[in-house]
């Protein structure tokens, strides 16, 4: 029982095909759209994000230096994402940025850590 359930909430290969604009002409390519277009998933490009910050120390806000730079900038990262179930994943991703021009550089690193739950 437990098997058809799954079997009837994911596409087969043929229907990933089926969907495909042309066919796929050099490895296997996937547009994102047959999720939609079998009625499995909302079709509007909705993106919605809550996130949270902590600041280590006491009174981390206390001595603020703000430092700018700009207006060019470049970021390098990436991450993993591991699904628990259908709907809900765990995310984790580690990036470098560096802003540069009117003050020289300034180097910035950004760990994440998210949790993902599709409706």
């Amino acid at each position: 029982m437990a098997t058809d359930r799954v079997a009837c909430l994911r596409p087969s290969w043929s229907e990933v095909r089926a969907a495909l604009p042309c066919p796929p002409r050099s490895g296997r390519t996937y547009p994102g759209t047959v999720a939609v277009q079998t009625g499995r998933a909302y079709g509007h490009p909705i993106h919605v994000e809550a996130r949270v910050t902590h600041l280590f120390g006491q009174e981390p806000l206390a001595h603020v230096a703000r430092v700018t730079d700009g207006p060019w900038f470049l970021t390098l990262g990436g991450g993993v994402r591991y699904p628990f179930s259908l709907r809900a994943a765990f995310s984790a991703a580690v990036r470098v940025n560096a802003a540069f021009d009117g003050n020289g550089l300034l180097p910035t690193a950004g760990p994440e850590v998210g949790f993902q739950y599709g409706f």
